[in-house]
C-alpha cells in the first residue's frame, strides 16, 4: 500500500492572524507548536519566512523545538513578462538558497495570474514557462525540486494555463503541485486532470468544499477523496498529500483552528490510509 508523505499547508494561519491584523511571520512559535499538537509532523509555508540566512536559521530553530519539518516553501510573482520574470528568478534563486539550509525538498511557486484573471497568451505562456525552467534548473543544481502551484485562473479554460506548464516546460527541472478544490472553482474536473498530468505530479494540495464552500476542516464533500485515493493508487502516485484549510465569508467555523486541523488529519489518515 502506498505511503505517501503528509504535511500542512500554514496559509489558514495566515488567515487566522489576519483577524487581527497580525502576520504569520510574527506568531510562527504558536502557529507551529499548534500545528504540531495537531498531529502533524511537516509543513510548508511561506519562502518568506526563510528568505536570508538568518530567517532560515530561526525557522530551522522553531521546527526543531516543535518537532516538526518543512516539506517546501511557497513563493510568487510574475513569470510571464519578461523584464519582470527576470527579476523574479534572481529573487526565487536567492531565497531559496538561504532557504535549502531548513531541510526542504522543493520549492513551491504560483506564476502570477493577469489583472481581472485575464487569459495569457500563447507567447506569455511561452515566456512563462521560459523562465520557470530557469528557476527548476538553478534549483535542481541545488538539489531541490521545483513545483509549480496553481489557483483557479489556471484551471479556466479547460486548465489551460496548467496544462501549458506541464507541456512546456522541462519535466526534469519542472513539476507540478495541483491544488485540486482551485482545479475544481476554475471549472475543470480534478480527478481527470490528476489523471492525465499524474508524471509530472509532486504534490497535492488538499481542500474540500459542500455546496461550493470551503469546508471549516477537510473532509466528505464535493471532490470525491476516495476516488482520489484510488486513482493515486492506480498511477503510482508517490507524491505528498498537503492539506491547506481556508476560509470565505460563507464558510461556518464552529471550532478552534488548531481542533480543525486535528480533524484534517485524522481525515487523511482515514481516507488516504496515511
Amino acid at each position: 500500500m502506498a505511503q505517501w508523505p503528509v504535511a500542512m499547508q500554514m496559509y489558514c494561519w495566515s488567515q487566522h492572524y489576519a483577524k487581527t491584523k497580525q502576520r504569520l511571520e510574527d506568531n510562527l512559535d504558536e502557529a507551529l507548536r499548534e500545528t504540531a499538537a495537531a498531529g502533524f509532523k511537516v509543513v510548508e509555508t511561506s519562502l518568506s519566512v526563510a528568505s536570508t540566512p538568518a530567517a532560515a536559521e530561526a525557522f530551522k530553530g522553531l521546527l526543531n523545538k516543535h518537532g516538526l519539518q518543512a516539506c517546501a516553501l511557497f513563493h510568487g510573482g510574475i513569470y510571464h513578462e519578461k523584464g519582470a520574470a527576470g527579476k523574479v528568478v534572481e529573487q526565487t534563486v536567492e531565497f531559496a538558497r538561504a532557504a535549502h539550509a531548513v531541510g526542504i525538498q522543493a520549492i513551491d511557486v504560483n506564476p502570477q495570474p493577469k489583472p481581472g484573471k485575464a487569459p495569457k497568451t500563447d507567447e506569455e505562456l511561452k515566456i512563462q514557462c521560459d523562465y520557470l525552467n530557469k528557476v527548476g534548473r538553478a534549483l535542481k543544481d541545488m538539489g531541490l525540486e521545483f513545483w509549480v502551484h496553481n489557483h483557479d485562473p489556471e484551471a479556466l479554460n479547460n486548465a489551460r494555463e496548467i496544462r501549458a506548464d506541464g507541456d512546456m516546460t522541462d519535466p526534469s527541472v519542472v513539476h507540478l503541485c495541483l491544488d485540486t478544490h482551485w482545479v475544481l472553482r476554475g471549472g475543470a474536473q480534478p480527478l481527470p486532470l490528476l489523471r492525465e498530468l499524474a508524471p509530472r505530479v509532486k504534490a497535492l494540495h488538499l481542500r474540500n468544499s459542500v455546496n461550493g464552500v470551503w469546508s471549516e476542516a477537510l473532509g466528505d464533500g464535493d471532490i470525491d477523496h476516495r476516488a482520489m485515493c484510488r486513482l493515486l493508487r492506480e498511477v503510482g502516485f508517490t507524491g505528498w498529500l498537503i492539506a491547506e484549510l481556508a476560509y470565505e465569508a460563507k464558510t461556518v467555523q464552529t471550532r478552534s483552528l488548531t481542533e480543525n486541523l486535528r480533524l484534517s488529519r485524522e481525515y487523511v489518515r482515514q481516507v488516504f490510509g496515511v
